[in-house]
């Protein structure tokens, strides 16, 4: 029997349960597994249950860009129970100087308006739509994954067992040694063999899988190539419900560095990109629990001088937010590389068994589907050609604990808006 645990209920790791126990189910034939996926409080309760949850269907080609689209056949799969709303994505881009006049534009305006009452007219002179995108709740998306996960292992009793356990914290990895056969002295490496929880139990694993968002790494004392960065949305309502529906079309507005999306009961949603995103280095939160975590970024500030600094430019492209009234504000923390890669892989060097899954970037949630499936494989022995872009060890002897590095993952996050947003 083969023992997998899984360390996250977040989407990410929600994900991983459900398409390791369809490449298990469809891969073994005699053997046994075990799937269990640990939580520390309940599924979803950490940065999953922050994020705006906007997909880019079709997003520019990347190495990401193969994981989306796996995320979007999961999305068709499970139909209403994804959590999915299509809605299409309106893109803003700044008139060039050669741009006519906007009567010539008119017509392009005219459409527009149809689909996104709420636009000026000028943004006819500059706007483009992509269908097939929308905006998911990711904490419905991985409900269905986990419930997904457990239908299947119950079809099939005698090939797969899978568990949630919620409330159940991590306390320590548990190691055996291994030893080079030429020196019984010292040991060479060690391996996983499972995890102790605060509450003393024993889960045994021969494979830990570490989902565990920003705080992935900290288990196994290990300092991943991330940093953690704030990013932040307000909850707005317009008392005109028909003006901002729950399924009207996101908008994408690079050159302000600011998008809005649907939401319900005539509310829709604003973020506002920082110039220079606030950041937290791993040392500066890894012994904290997430709530206390969650204090200190919403503790940073309000976020009202970023919306400040852009209010003019927003209200001249969208008029009608004169008349909305903010709700509320939200922060969360995402894991940024300066290459704008995942970080999936074998977690740490001469400590067989253990595999993280972090630096989501900021576009967890559009690719979550496809990093389960990257995941299940490669603990599952397969190679993949996008196993070298997001190795653990591909940025080398770097500290990621410096300036230089935090501020090379700041640029990154800088330069996402329009590319894929979560």
């Amino acid at each position: 029997m083969t023992r997998y645990v899984i360390v996250g209920a977040g989407l990410w790791g929600s994900s991983i349960s459900y398409h390791l126990a369809r490449r298990l189910l469809k891969t073994q034939s005699t053997s046994a597994a075990t799937i269990t996926i640990l939580c520390a409080t309940s599924p979803c309760s950490g940065s999953t249950s922050q994020s705006a949850g906007m997909i880019i269907s079709k997003p520019p080609p990347s190495p990401l860009s193969n994981l989306i689209q796996s995320t979007v056949k999961d999305i068709k799969k499970f139909k209403e129970n994804s959590g999915f709303v299509e809605t299409g994505t309106v893109h803003l881009h700044p008139p060039s100087s050669s741009s006519s006049s906007s009567s010539s534009s008119s017509s392009s305006s005219s459409s527009y308006k149809k689909i996104a009452p709420f636009l000026a007219d000028v943004c006819g002179d500059y706007t483009f739509l992509t269908e097939g995108d929308g905006y998911v709740d990711p904490t419905i998306l991985a409900g269905t994954y986990l419930s997904s996960a457990k239908k299947q292992a119950s079809t099939n009793p005698r090939s797969l067992t899978f568990s949630l356990m919620q409330n159940s914290v991590v306390e320590k990895i548990e190691t055996t040694a291994a030893y080079d056969s030429s020196d019984s002295s010292s040991a060479s490496s060690s391996s996983v063999s499972g995890v102790t929880l605060a509450d003393e139990r024993f889960i045994p694993a021969d494979a830990i899988i570490d989902a565990t968002g920003v705080f992935a790494g900290a288990l196994a004392s290990v300092t991943l190539p991330f940093v953690a960065v704030r990013s932040h949305y307000f909850n707005c309502y317009h008392p005109n419900e028909a003006l901002f529906p729950h399924d009207m079309p996101g908008v994408l507005i690079p050159h302000v560095g600011a998008y809005f999306r649907g939401s319900r009961g005539g509310n829709f949603l604003l973020g506002v990109q920082e110039k220079i995103s606030k950041t937290l280095a791993n040392d500066e939160f890894r012994h904290l629990d997430y709530e206390t975590l969650s204090d200190l970024v919403n503790g940073m500030d309000d976020g009202s001088e970023q919306l400040i600094e852009r209010y003019e430019q927003i209200s001249e492209l969208v008029p009608e937010f004169d008349e909305a009234r903010i709700v509320s504000h939200h922060s969360g923390l995402s894991t940024y590389t300066p290459d704008g890669n995942y970080v999936i892989g074998e977690g740490k060097p001469n400590l067989k068994g253990y595999f993280v899954a972090s630096g989501c970037c900021g576009s967890g949630v559009s690719s979550a589907g496809g990093v389960g499936e990257f995941v299940a494989n490669m603990v599952c022995g397969e190679t993949s050609h996008l196993a070298k872009k997001f190795d653990p060890a591909r940025f080398g002897k770097t500290d990621f604990q410096g300036e230089e590095f935090k501020s090379m993952c700041v640029a990154a996050r800088s330069s996402k808006l329009g590319k894929i947003i979560n």
